[in-house]
């Protein structure tokens, strides 16, 4: 009887592993993007999720687009006057409020809060060197946006008030960047803020530094990292925090597919330290999301997807669908990421 029951307990054991087994097989085989396009072909670099419904992307030649039903339809539109723009970044509140940046010079920051009928430019810097990288927001009214380094210095602005005004930081509390040092205007990723006044902001090049600041941006200390860096496209392209200690950098070298070294990189103590992880990438990657509920990660690039059931540890290829930015609401349930050519894909 003992025998027989071992046997019998052993058999039903495998079976179960075998069932278990092959259903997470099944869900990593039915990871896919379910593709949409915009009129116009715009390139689309800029992304937020604000819930399960409401989500904005932006992109070239002055287009946004909002959609309230989760992805399945698209509010799209131009700003006026801002049809040579390339909206890179994004950041909204709400399915009326939004914030957009422009890259290169000058550089333009707009804001609306009607839901895209109108818009109002809220700051404009015409100076040849600037070249914004990205913003992000503490709270409804507090944020920050970081571009290339002026006279060798990073620049910042910070706003208040929602988006409405906005003012670069003194030139003091401004952090020392190396030669070369600059930022990349890839996601609208690389920079997180997180908490009452936690920020931090990735840098590439021939550093891949990460700048962390603890009190709003009035101080900063650099800390370096593995990530590539040996040239000018080398770095840090994308940030992903999923709380104030645990958080990831992703990037390596936009022009290099293959190589899967120092591509993606973690942080278990609030960006004090950064290591690999036990497998990394399969190359190159502009931006990642990870659900705060679920493990599932997905980070995203030029040459495809990569996706993790492991909270980052581990990664494995997706598909090789070309894309630049890719965010998720709190849950995990709307996974959505932006591309070439008015690319929108949702995750199914």
């Amino acid at each position: 009887m003992k025998k027989a029951f071992a046997f019998n307990f052993l058999y039903a054991w495998l079976l179960m592993m075998s069932f278990s087994c092959q259903n997470h097989k099944k869900g990593e085989s039915t990871l896919k993007w379910d593709i949409q396009y915009l009129e116009g072909s715009p390139h689309l670099r800029g992304l937020y999720v604000v819930d399960n419904n409401v989500a904005w992307v932006s992109g070239t030649n002055g287009v946004y687009a909002l959609t309230t039903d989760g992805g399945g339809n698209w509010k799209q539109g131009v700003v006026p006057m801002a049809e040579g723009l390339d909206f890179r970044d994004v950041h909204a509140f709400d399915s009326l409020r939004a914030v957009l940046m422009s890259v290169g010079s000058p550089g333009y920051i707009y804001l609306t809060e009607d839901g895209g009928e109108n818009w109002k430019e809220v700051h404009k810097d015409s100076r040849p060197e600037v070249f914004f990288d990205g913003l992000d927001f503490w709270n409804d009214k507090e944020g920050m946006l970081y571009g290339d380094p002026i006279d060798g210095k990073m620049l910042i602005l910070k706003t208040a008030d929602g988006g409405g005004s906005w003012q670069e930081i003194p030139d003091d509390s401004k952090p020392f960047t190396l030669k070369g040092e600059a930022g990349f205007a890839a996601s609208g990723t690389g920079i997180v803020l997180k908490g009452d006044s936690l920020a931090w902001i990735g840098m590439g090049s021939n550093l891949a530094r990460v700048f962390k600041s603890v009190d709003q941006g009035n101080t900063w200390e650099a800390v370096n990292t593995p990530m590539k860096q040996s040239n000018s496209v080398d770095g840090i392209y994308g940030m992903h925090f999923l709380d104030e200690v645990n958080g990831f950098c992703v990037g390596g070298n936009y022009k290099d597919s293959t190589s899967r070294a120092d591509c993606i990189i973690v942080t278990k103590d609030g960006g004090n330290t950064w290591t690999h992880v036990s497998k990394p990438t399969s190359g190159f990657k502009s931006a990642m999301v990870m659900s705060n509920v679920r493990n599932e990660a997905f980070a995203v690039s030029r040459y495809g997807t990569d996706f993790s059931l492991d909270n980052g540890n581990t990664w494995n290829k997706m598909d090789t669908v070309s894309l630049y930015a890719v965010g998720s609401d709190s849950s995990g349930n709307l996974v959505l990421a932006t591309g070439p050519y008015g690319k929108i894909a949702i995750l199914k």
